[in-house]
């Protein structure tokens, strides 16, 4: 049994705001479908939100009847009242729940309520502390947040104006728990489930670039870097079409990254040409992260992937590595990613491929290559794990 579970079996009040409202008193739960008037079902919701604390009735006049007169407003208030008090009594005999003082209301039980927004945010604060020092603890803490998140904040009040804030709050710090948890799946090398969980909070928020951002580094280091430039020019459209804006510096930089920057600065003549070949080329830095976490993630699979590191008697020219570019694009699968930043090497990342398949690849670029690159000197074949940069 969970910290969560003992908190709400060892209270008589059980309150749950996230989601479709729902309400326990004494482990029963409260049936709000039949109740003739809703106004009383939302004066309870009103009460409940505010956690215990006392509200006042000219508030509660203001928002719940804002276009009556002030006499009937009052009127229509304490037969309310009335109605919800007689509503709860078959669960709470014992006590009265909708308690009344000097001129203020709130939702109170002696014996206590656990309300599912306050477990939710004392999670996530505790995840948040602990997260430098114990990323396992922040982990379990933060996923039962997400857990608790059951939908959005009384979904089925969207157009109350009062709960708009309260639904934008606890959205928030949904998506942040669950962007917390995309980093610590991502640094632990579970990258499917970063990139599940990257989908969820775009569901959330379609124009979340921190999210989006993350979704293609995720699906360029598991080796979709199509599936990854794909996502990425979606974004772009959707950015430009309803805000008129372009992906931000960094966003854009790290697709360029991870290599479709080289292909728009390729001679315009060759970009019909290249488009078909469909290949994915990064720079240095980028290869090396890739191929680091494609590492990491493939132990937890059991899989393999292997590295070909291409050497040159003499440094490639420009038109060269075209050529270059051009034979590998014709002869490699449209996930694969090659790297030729260093005009002396060439580096190809060959997912999910043994040592044994890779020596086959090595032949046939070698077959392909010998007529127009006499330069070729070696094709050295490493497990991902073993590679490492000049």
């Amino acid at each position: 049994m969970d910290s969560q579970t003992i908190a709400e079996e060892g209270v008589k009040c059980q309150i749950y705001l996230l989601g479709t409202f729902r309400l326990k008193v004494g482990g029963r739960e409260v049936k709000t479908d039949n109740w003739k008037s809703q106004k009383a079902l939302l004066l309870l919701k009103t009460l409940l939100a505010n956690q215990g604390v006392s509200v006042s009735k000219e508030w509660l006049l203001d928002h719940l009847w804002p276009n009556h007169p002030y006499d009937k407003a009052i009127r229509t208030f304490n037969t309310t009242v009335y109605y919800l008090r007689q509503a709860l009594e078959p669960y709470s005999p014992d006590e009265q729940l909708i308690r009344h003082k000097n001129g203020r209301y709130r939702f109170y039980s002696d014996y206590g309520c656990w309300y599912d927004v306050e477990e939710f945010e004392r999670l996530y604060k505790q995840a948040i502390a602990c997260e430098q020092q114990d990323a396992v603890r922040a982990l379990q803490l933060f996923l039962q947040a997400v857990e608790l998140y059951r939908d959005d904040y009384l979904t089925e009040d969207e157009y109350v104006e009062w709960t708009t804030a309260a639904r934008e709050h606890y959205l928030e710090m949904y998506i942040q728990a669950l962007l917390k948890v995309v980093a610590l799946h991502t640094k632990m090398g579970n990258v499917e489930e970063a990139i599940r969980l990257c989908e969820i909070v775009l569901s959330k928020d379609q124009l979340r670039g921190d999210a989006h951002e993350h979704l293609i580094y995720l699906l360029a280091i598991a080796g979709r870097v199509s599936a990854a430039a794909n996502h990425y020019n979606a974004y772009r459209r959707m950015l430009s079409e309803e805000l008129g804006l372009e992906p931000s510096f960094s966003f854009d930089q790290m697709m360029r990254g991870v290599g479709w920057g080289m292909r728009q600065a390729a001679a315009s003549r060759h970009s019909a040409e290249r488009e078909k070949l469909r290949l994915n080329v990064c720079n240095q830095s980028m290869f090396d992260a890739i191929v680091h976490a494609r590492s990491n993630y493939q132990k937890l699979l059991g899989e393999t992937s292997t590295v070909l590191r291409m050497h040159f008697a003499k440094e490639l020219s420009t038109s060269a590595k075209e050529k270059l570019l051009s034979i590998l694009g014709a002869n490699l699968r449209s996930d694969d990613v090659v790297c030729c930043d260093d005009g002396r090497f060439a580096l190809i990342l060959l997912s999910q491929t043994n040592e044994g398949a890779a020596d086959f690849v090595q032949k046939r670029l070698r077959n392909a290559l010998k007529t127009h690159f006499p330069p070729l000197k070696a094709i050295d074949i490493l497990p991902a794990e073993a590679y490492s940069p000049y």
